[in-house]
């Protein structure tokens, strides 16, 4: 079912900005999607996911003096800054150009984002067949497993189907067979929900695991499906032992600085915490 018109009647350009984007599975096509985040603020935040070819027809539509003709400004300055990259690059651009962006210009944007593209109707729904996924059977059948969106970077998120083992939680991006990232649950210090309203994603439910170099974020549907993976990442923790192997070798990064220098660039710190603290 899709998802509810929103109520964007209110908001001015500068309630409009593109804080991130978001690799997602497009579900007829069956291939992967850059798509950006058009981020509203008002009584409600609310998102849409809207593509580069999305932005065409409104910045087409400029007017006046300050309205200089552009192309699809995702396709600009392809030349992005230092360390940042291209989709990033791509994305600023878009903020910069929605914050600026006529009366005109602001009313077809408005009415984009007001009616839920199928991006938004699909995102973070199903499980691994929709998203193209065939977990590896070596690892036996998951104890819970949902489809989530996990931060690569604060501006950089990822649909990906999730699968909480006895021993870990595997991550899998679209239409892969081998998981992209694992975390050991001896690995995992405290999870805790994270209620934010400068969170680039803020209609949905994000959820922080704690690791002793690095948060990990993951952004749920609803506070519901939230719930129900703290709760059971909670209990897998805590019944984990120090002991538990964790054999395959493939699952573990060959270079351990990764969990200390790629910390995730976010809004929130990372939270101390004991082992004691795990169910809590």
């Amino acid at each position: 079912e899709g998802q509810e018109p929103k109520d964007v009647s209110e908001y001015s350009n500068s309630n409009l900005d593109v804080p991130a984007w978001v690799e997602a599975m497009h579900r007829t096509r069956r291939k992967r999607t850059l798509c950006y985040v058009v981020r509203a603020r008002g009584e409600k935040n609310c998102i849409s996911l809207r593509t580069g070819a999305d932005f065409t027809k409104v910045f087409q539509i400029r007017e006046g003096p300050r309205d200089r003709t552009i192309s699809n400004p995702a396709h600009t300055a392809r030349k992005p800054a230092a360390a940042m990259s291209a989709p990033d690059h791509s994305a600023r651009i878009l903020s910069n150009f929605v914050s600026d962006v006529s009366s005109l210009s602001l009313q077809v944007l408005s009415a984009q984002i007001s009616r839920p593209s199928d991006l938004d109707a699909w995102f973070l729904q199903g499980g691994s067949a929709e998203l193209g996924v065939v977990p590896q059977a070596t690892s036996g059948n998951p104890e819970h497993q949902c489809v989530v969106a996990r931060a690569l970077w604060e501006t950089h998120w990822r649909e990906e189907w999730c699968g909480v083992y006895s021993s870990h939680v595997a991550f899998y991006a679209p239409l892969s067979k081998k998981p992209a990232f694992v975390l050991p649950h001896r690995d995992v210090l405290t999870v805790r929900p994270v209620d934010d309203p400068e969170s680039p994603l803020p209609n949905l439910s994000i959820l922080a695991l704690d690791t002793p170099g690095r948060v990990h974020y993951l952004a749920f549907r609803s506070a519901e499906e939230r719930r129900d993976f703290e709760e059971k990442v909670k209990a897998a923790v805590f019944s984990a032992s120090e002991s538990d192997a964790f054999e395959d070798v493939s699952y573990v990064s060959s270079d351990p600085r990764e969990n200390f220098v790629l910390k995730s660039g976010q809004w929130a710190g990372v939270a101390g915490g004991k082992k004691s603290n795990r169910r809590g």
